[in-house]
This record gives structure tokens, C-alpha cells and sequence, in this order.
């Protein structure tokens, strides 16, 4: 990894921290949002694991919801994803924390995202944006 690239990760991690702030405070007590949305999103962290090492099942299927014949997920926000690449985090330090890394990294890696897209976009279209202007 180049040492700019090192240095935009961390602007963006300090960002994140920044605007997000007190989250780094409660890594392991409180998660970010309104009430709604974040709990959704942490249920399925948590049932991602329940399902894959707990109950040997399906993640895209629950009996938890709407007991006792259940509900398909495939439909539902379930992103499996986010619940496999925390399953060590889940593991080795709680849900709470797995879930806190997830919203700082995807903060992250969208501020990453937009840097690298802007850096393609000027310096493959500017040179030809510049001629126009003649």
C-alpha cells in the first residue's frame, strides 16, 4: 500500500471518528442512529451468525419473525455480507463492536470510494474538458 493511500485511509478514519463522535466512545455499549434502522441492521449481524454456527440454518430463513411458521429473508435488508466478514469480530469481541466497525468502515471506504472516483474522473476527463474551452 502507498504511503498517500495510508494517509487518505487515516483522513477518512479521523473523519469518521469526528463526525460520528461519541461512537468511539461506546464501541461496546451503544450503536449509531435513530432507533430504527441500526437495530434492524444489527439483528441481522446477529442472526447471520446464529443461523450459520448456532443453528446450522439457512440465514435467509427465520422462525424468529412471525412465529411459528416463519419468513423468508431473502426480501428482507438481510446484507450477508456484512454478516460474514464480522463473524470474527462477533466472536472474539461482541456484537456491538462487530456492528460499530461496520458503520466506520462503510464511512470510510465510501469517503475512499469517492477520492479514487474523483481522482479517475479528473485526470482521465480533464485534459479533454480543457481543449473544449479553446
Amino acid at each position: 500500500m502507498k504511503r498517500h493511500t495510508l494517509l487518505i485511509l487515516l483522513g477518512y478514519f479521523g473523519l469518521t471518528v469526528l463526525l460520528t463522535w461519541p461512537v468511539a466512545l461506546h464501541l461496546t455499549d451503544a450503536i449509531p442512529g435513530d432507533g430504527f434502522d441500526g437495530w434492524q441492521n444489527y439483528w441481522n449481524l446477529w442472526w447471520v451468525k446464529q443461523a450459520l454456527l448456532v443453528e446450522g440454518t439457512n440465514p435467509f430463513f427465520t422462525d424468529y419473525l412471525y412465529p411459528p411458521t416463519g419468513v423468508s429473508l431473502l426480501f428482507h435488508t438481510l446484507n450477508i455480507f456484512n454478516g460474514l466478514w464480522t463473524l470474527p469480530l462477533q466472536l472474539n469481541f461482541g456484537l456491538a463492536i462487530a456492528y460499530n466497525s461496520v458503520v466506520i468502515t462503510s464511512y470510510v471506504m465510501a469517503g475512499y470510494g469517492g477520492y479514487l472516483l474523483s481522482l479517475h474522473t479528473l485526470t482521465r476527463f480533464s485534459p479533454a474538458g480543457s481543449r473544449s474551452l479553446r
